[in-house]
């Protein structure tokens, strides 16, 4: 799967060396190979080009993974919240993209459970409620969790973070035969999860 993705965003980025998400795709698969300083870079061009909180999230991980001490992740954190800040266009382009960046990384309470619910009120789609099933699971609420990716599920959702969540809310409902399947599978999609997902999964499988 990584070679596929590698082939492909190579190829996109001789037809257009700027485009932003081959950028972060490539930045994904190199994080995923240990290429740190490479996936780095590539984030900061694309970063460069359209601060996508996405990519500002995954790069602010990377620089805190190699050195916690420095400055440009809080850099890179501080500007995804100052979008979020924003309120304009921009901010309502990269609602679950900034909401997500919460959930895992300013801690999720009930202001943020509120935001999640009106933004799938608005939107019900399965990232949607995806989202909605992380946030009540970080809240200790699994129970609720599990009906939320139930939903995103009928939605026909099945990736890399759906498994993740559903695995790691499983395992919080004591079905640790399923979960650790999902947690594998999700896994084995490689640079599909970020690498904060993907050392999250690791622990939940060693646990």
């Amino acid at each position: 799967v990584a070679a596929i993705d590698t082939a492909c965003s190579l190829a996109a980025l001789d037809i257009r060396p700027t485009d932003v998400g081959s950028l972060i795709g490539m930045a994904r698969i190199d994080a995923f190979e240990g290429k740190t300083d490479d996936a780095i870079e590539a984030l900061r061009r694309a970063t460069d080009i359209a601060p996508q909180p996405e990519a500002l999230g995954l790069l602010g991980d990377l620089l805190h993974a190699t050195d916690p001490a420095d400055a440009a992740a809080t850099k890179a954190f501080d500007t995804i919240r100052f979008i979020e800040q924003l309120g304009d266009i921009q901010a309502t382009t990269y609602d679950r993209q900034l909401l997500r960046f919460e959930v895992d990384h300013g801690g999720a309470n009930d202001a943020l459970l509120d935001r999640v619910r009106t933004s799938v009120n608005a939107r019900q789609d399965a990232a949607g409620h995806d989202l909605l099933a992380w946030t009540l699971y970080r809240l200790g609420r699994p129970s609720e969790a599990a009906a939320e990716v139930a939903a995103a599920r009928g939605l026909g959702a099945d990736d890399a973070r759906l498994r993740f969540h559903d695995g790691a809310i499983r395992l919080a409902m004591g079905d640790v035969d399923h979960g650790r399947v999902l947690l594998r599978s999700a896994a084995d999609l490689g640079p599909a999860l970020d690498p904060s997902e993907r050392q999250e999964v690791a622990a939940l499988l060693a646990g």
